[in-house]
């Protein structure tokens, strides 16, 4: 894979594959206009979906996300749920403020 990377709309198009689910197709991977680059041309994500709800309903669902290890050595670690939960939280109440239309 690593040996095919120096192209570029080839290797990042298999990345693509293996890992995004796109709401609708991109229509090419890479567009060059100096001094602008443009990824995946023409498609729709939603990157919580990827991040986030594909594996909160996957066997990963109480499996580690995300451990922070602070200077004084405490450590947190949060499952895909938990993040879920306070991402859910969070959204809940800009919802309820307004401050963002979920649709």
């Amino acid at each position: 894979l690593y040996n095919k990377a120096e192209n570029i709309e080839w290797f990042w198009e298999e990345i693509s594959k293996e890992f995004v689910e796109w709401y609708k197709p991109y229509k090419k991977v890479f567009e060059w206009n100096a001094p602008w680059a443009k990824w995946y041309v023409g498609a729709k994500y939603n990157i919580v979906h990827d991040a986030l709800d594909k594996h909160v309903k996957s066997w990963r669902k109480n499996k580690v996300a995300y451990i922070f290890e602070g200077e004084p050595g405490d450590v947190q670690k949060l499952t895909y749920n938990d993040i879920y939960i306070e991402v859910n939280k969070l959204a809940n109440s800009l919802k309820k403020r307004r401050v963002i239309m979920i649709k």
